[in-house]
């Protein structure tokens, strides 16, 4: 295939190389039995929906990171100032959840962010090659995990004070 790159006439040879995509369907099902476990266990108690929640915001940053570092020699300046932003948004969310009196809140919105991250990421799981810096096996298990503790936390952030109340 001809191109014309700086000026120069060059031609193209290589291997076209083709991946099936893999069990789209497995990761799906994995992901939905860890978000019932995640509510489940983010049921028991606020520490545990705490902690659920936490890791859910580590999780997320990895795969928004991952994401806007991804096929590029270099990242464009708004590369950094989307991955400066959710690291704000996350240190906000963590001490959020520190804070004795905006657990069940911070833990709602990082279960919110965790549902919409995991949303936004779900080709990772359908998609031959994962287009993340991360490695595609290692983002498609970060991905599965976002999801099942973005799922957690939020319905640990709803359902808990509901049963608690009653």
């Amino acid at each position: 295939m001809p191109v014309v790159v700086d000026g120069r006439r060059l031609r193209l040879t290589g291997v076209l190389d083709y991946r099936p995509p893999g069990p789209g369907w497995a990761w799906i099902a994995a992901s939905a039995v860890l978000a019932a476990a995640g509510v489940m266990l983010a049921l028991r108690s606020r520490l545990v929906l705490v902690a659920v929640a936490v890791t859910a915001v580590a999780l997320i940053w990895a795969l928004r990171a991952g994401r806007e570092l991804y096929g590029r020699p270099n990242v464009p300046t708004i590369g950094y100032v989307q991955i400066g932003l959710t690291s704000v948004i996350g240190c906000a969310l963590l001490c959020g959840l520190l804070n004795r009196d905006g657990r069940v809140l911070a833990a709602f919105l990082v279960g919110f962010g965790g549902l919409y991250e995991g949303l936004t990421m779900l080709p990772l799981l359908t998609h031959a090659i994962a287009l993340n810096a991360l490695p595609s096996t290692v983002a498609r298990v970060v991905e599965a995990l976002v999801l099942a503790t973005g799922i957690g936390a939020l319905g640990g952030s709803v359902l808990g004070p509901l049963r608690e109340a009653a």
